[in-house]
């Protein structure tokens, strides 16, 4: 996490293992990692505006059994 005046940025990282299909692609039994950025603005010391992106195509590119 870092802020610089008004802004703050949240990068993250999750790991989980689907179930089944997640977004067509069988993900059943592997491990998969993705990479989260969040990129928020205060105002009056509370989160006025937020912009989330997910790395999606990375996580279905991982190979089986990562």
């Amino acid at each position: 996490m870092h802020q610089d005046g008004d802004t703050v940025v949240v990068r993250r990282h999750a790991t989980g293992a689907p179930a089944g299909l997640l977004f067509g692609v069988d993900g059943e039994g592997r491990l998969t990692d993705i990479l989260t950025i969040d990129f928020h603005k205060l105002a009056d010391g509370v989160i006025a505006q937020s912009y989330h992106v997910e790395d999606w195509a990375g996580a279905l590119r991982q190979p089986s059994g990562k």
